[in-house]
């Protein structure tokens, strides 16, 4: 019986890091995916000068769709949207 309770308690534990580890991996994941995203609407604003602020909405957000805005350094205020490759934005008047 204690053997049974020392496998089970075992089992648990091992599961747990399991679970703890994928856990991990995934986040680990959606922050690359992120920073991927980022740098892509990053290269985009560069085009039009140089960026001041880059900024996002993370209450907006999730990994592949993401809402921000740019402030260029000549004063200019960018809104974008990101969704799945594609990077709609404008001026803000």
């Amino acid at each position: 019986m204690k053997a049974k309770k020392i496998l089970l308690a075992s089992g648990l534990i091992l599961a747990g890091g399991i679970v703890a580890t994928g856990l991990a991996l995934h986040q680990s994941h959606i922050e690359r995916q992120k920073a991927a995203i980022l740098e892509s609407v990053r290269s985009v604003f560069e085009t039009l000068g140089s960026l001041q602020v880059l900024y996002i909405n993370d209450f907006e957000s999730s990994d592949v769709f993401m809402t921000g805005g740019v402030v260029l350094e000549d004063g200019r205020v960018f809104h974008f949207t990101y969704d799945r490759g594609q990077l709609d934005y404008q001026q803000e008047k």
